[in-house]
């Protein structure tokens, strides 16, 4: 039977703890991201030090700090195009805290900077109040894009991180450019982003660059303070500009750019067709509702602020593909494992603009019914392509597993019995692909005093 005054009663008492619930939210929220990842980690992760990890910090943080030259100019580097930055930041603590220099530690790190990005956007999706009704369908993309294994390079070396900042610092520049376009201490923030982003890979120009579309719509749209938009977007210029010209040349990489359209143009489309392996033509309803969406909602002048935010991470993401398919164009045979990360923002967008379509056109049946199947087209093509390839994610992890125990194997041979010919293996069974410059970086008391200890086997290098 109803009763009127315990609905109401248990409504008051929903009220008074709502800010609790709001934190337990949270706090379940980012726990479905960490656990899983974690959970990754702790079961094909190693302490190792992996690749460009002895070059970016080992040799620019973690030796300079034992031997007692360490600078901090060290910090930024040229590392191939990039800076790494707050990369080498948390090298540098989780090297301080422990005293050990361990892949795994930084690794562990990199699951929390990992869970920021999808935690500020449901955080800033409530706060909003963008979250209700079919928007909730958000929600799965979201978490299937940082749980899910694709990017288990990104998981298992803790020299990725810098990935995680990039979309962090994407989507925080964007979130303070749309809701404070005329804000100057929130410009201050997206400039100082900027510079981060810039400081983390060669892709951080993106970050400005996009931020000036998003004050140049407010100055065309909404008719903001003009004089005001040209001096944050010279700014913002400034510092694209700045940073394009602190991009290193390295030697040998022109190797891997597209050498002429059809590579670029068949890496673009392989890009666009992820999480699909072979059928290009699934980049059609991958992308679709954000093609769609955007023009629609221009033109009958529902174009929200959260409608830009989501723009801007979707042209973020189509300047990561372009980039991508220029600069590692060449016999591009599949999406490496790194770059997919890179994907993310721009797929949340395009179920965020699924949704928005269905919600705009809710009145007219006919359209709502062809916009309810151009968004179940892209729920289902996205649903399926990870589906298919979720096991070979996984074998692909055990793969890595095996792979750096045979390097960690190798290294405690060579300690073990101090016969070079431990390290005469194959680029891939070693922890550095220059086998001489890894015997003597091995040899120094240093690197012997701070590496994880594997005397014991590959168990206790965890």
């Amino acid at each position: 039977m109803y009763n009127k005054d315990f609905q109401l009663k248990w409504r008051q008492q929903i009220e008074e703890h709502k800010e609790i619930l709001n934190a337990l939210f949270y706090v379940i929220f980012a726990a479905v991201i960490i656990i899983p990842r974690w959970w990754y980690l702790q079961k094909y992760g190693l302490s190792f030090p992996f690749w460009d990890q002895w070059d970016a910090e080992g040799e620019d943080v973690v030796r300079p700090l034992v031997e007692g030259r360490f600078k901090i100019s060290n910090l930024w580097l040229a590392h191939n195009e990039h800076r790494v930055f707050p990369t080498r930041i948390v090298t540098l603590l989780c090297f301080k805290l422990t005293g050990v220099w361990s892949n795994l530690n930084e690794a562990r790190v990199n699951v929390f900077i990992a869970a920021l990005t999808p935690v500020f956007l449901v955080w800033l999706m409530r706060f909003k109040n963008e979250l209700y009704g079919l928007r909730w369908l958000v929600l799965p993309i979201i978490i299937s894009q940082f749980v899910l294994p694709f990017g288990w390079e990104n998981i298992l070396v803790g020299f990725q991180s810098q990935f995680f900042f990039l979309m962090f610092f994407a989507l925080s520049g964007f979130t303070l450019a749309t809701f404070k376009p005329e804000n100057v201490w929130a410009f201050t923030g997206v400039i100082s982003l900027s510079i981060l982003s810039i400081l983390t890979m060669a892709s951080g120009v993106l970050l400005p660059l996009i931020a000036c579309g998003i004050y140049i719509f407010h100055s065309i749209v909404d008719r903001r303070n003009y004089l005001l938009t040209l001096v944050f977007v010279l700014l913002l210029l400034v510092v694209a500009v700045t940073g394009y010209q602190m991009v290193s040349h390295v030697d040998g990489h022109e190797r891997l750019h597209a050498t002429d359209f059809n590579q670029f143009f068949d890496g673009f489309t392989r890009m666009l067709s992820w999480p699909s392996r072979l059928n290009r033509w699934l980049a059609v309803p991958l992308w679709l509702p954000v093609f769609i969406g955007i023009p629609i909602l221009l033109i009958r002048k529902s174009f929200t602020g959260f409608d830009l935010l989501m723009t801007a991470c979707f042209a973020w993401t189509m300047a990561q593909v372009l980039a991508i398919s220029y600069g590692r164009g060449h016999e591009l045979a599949q999406v490496t494992s790194r770059y997919r990360d890179l994907l993310t923002l721009g797929l949340i967008s395009v179920s965020w603009f699924s949704v928005r379509l269905l919600d705009e056109f809710q009145r007219n049946a006919r359209v709502w019914v062809l916009m309810f199947a151009v968004g179940l087209s892209f729920y289902i093509t996205l649903y399926k392509a990870h589906k298919l390839r979720f096991a070979d994610d996984v074998i692909d992890m055990k793969n890595q597993y095996a792979l750096m125990s045979l390097e960690v194997s190798n290294v405690a041979a060579y300690y073990k019995t101090h016969d070079k010919s431990a390290l005469d293996k194959p680029r891939f069974e070693i922890p550095y692909p220059d086998k001489e410059r890894l015997q003597q970086m091995l040899d120094l008391k240093t690197y012997q005093s701070v590496l994880p200890k594997i005397d014991k086997g590959i168990k206790n290098n965890k």
